[in-house]
């Protein structure tokens, strides 16, 4: 167990090098530290976090830097958190309110963490291993005409317009979508299997099974892989780390494919936020980076994250909240859009 003094130091170096980017010496933060300690004392300490990997000396001459090691301790044991402002709050609210569409509402509480964050943020919109269908509604559109509507939790809607070759009148239209909901609600693209699709083409006509069993089929691959939504790229170049050309375009190119190793690094589970420092993620280019996962839910079921992505020098004690009040105010916005699909 670290001392308090050590504690002191690690967390004041740790704060002074988020802020300024520089290296951080014995005198420089006696000067800011004002508790006392003497710059030699402070450097024999120092040299004790380098020892157990807390610190590290980039020059021989220079100060120290955090170590991955030292951002995880100060992330696990020492971080203050600053909350977001209640105006901040309330225009990503409002925003959301707003909004319809379960897509967009994701995009918005990216862009609403790009903007206060000012890193990279990403959202994976969940792919069809995790859809499943929650309704489906058939509504006349003339005597030989259907629009099927397909809602998938956690709130897509998608259509197809039906052209039937008979005519169907509205009580069978009412026995039809009875038959699709009892047989497919909860049911997934891997639920339409040979048993549920026999179970479905006796209570109806060969005709009409195939029409809308298709339909559904369709409206579930619409999600045939995870969906990536990113904002804040010109946010990356700002940081001094990817300053350098060379550097800033590996993380770009690597950001431009995230399907290939975000999945690897966040996945949504019971644990609502998530931080990865440095080496300790997996890919290989991301490893001078933090990236911190939240996840959002429908009916406390987790169904996607969203994803912050910066240097290893990060805000944590902004970021954190942020990204806790993101997943929040968009599970929330997610959760009140599938009332109202509820009742189609």
């Amino acid at each position: 167990m670290m001392d308090r003094r050590k504690e002191q130091i690690l967390q004041a170096i740790i704060e002074d090098y988020i802020a300024t980017a520089e290296p951080v010496g014995s005198r420089t933060l006696a000067r800011k530290m004002r508790i006392g300690i003497s710059p030699a004392t402070i450097r024999n300490e120092m040299a004790d976090l380098c020892e157990e990997g807390y610190l590290e000396q980039p020059h021989t001459s220079a100060g120290r830097i955090p170590s991955d090691k030292g951002y995880r301790y100060y992330v696990d044991s020492l971080l203050s958190l600053d909350q977001p402002g209640a105006e901040e709050l309330e225009r990503l609210a409002e925003e959301l309110r707003r909004r319809h569409e379960a897509r967009r509402l994701v995009q918005l509480a990216i862009q609403w963490l790009a903007q206060l964050s000012s890193y990279v943020t990403l959202a994976v919109l969940p792919g069809v291993s995790q859809v499943t269908v929650r309704r489906i509604d058939l509504l006349p559109l003339g005597d030989v005409r259907l629009l099927l509507i397909v809602v998938t939790d956690p709130g897509f809607v998608d259509s197809v317009v039906l052209d039937l070759k008979i005519p169907v009148d509205r009580r069978e239209i009412m026995r039809l979508r009875e038959i699709l909901n009892r047989q497919l609600q909860g049911a997934g693209l891997s639920d339409l299997g040979r048993t549920i699709r026999q179970a479905i083409r006796d209570e109806m006509n060969q005709y009409l099974y195939d029409q809308m069993v298709e339909a559904v089929r369709q409206a579930l691959l619409e999600s045939d892989e995870d969906r990536v939504f990113v904002e804040g790229w010109p946010n990356l170049l700002r940081q001094p780390e990817f300053r350098q050309p060379e550097r800033a375009a590996r993380l770009l190119e690597v950001l431009n494919r995230p399907g290939e190793w975000l999945a690897q690094e966040t996945s949504p589970g019971e644990q609502q936020v998530t931080v990865t420092i440095g080496r300790e993620n997996r890919e290989v280019v991301i490893q001078d980076c933090t990236v911190v996962a939240a996840t959002y839910c429908v009916g406390g079921r987790p169904v996607g994250t969203i994803t912050l992505i910066g240097p290893t020098r990060m805000k944590y004690g902004r970021v954190l909240p942020l990204m806790q009040q993101a997943a929040s105010e968009l599970s929330q916005a997610l959760e009140d859009l599938s009332r109202p699909l509820r009742m189609l």
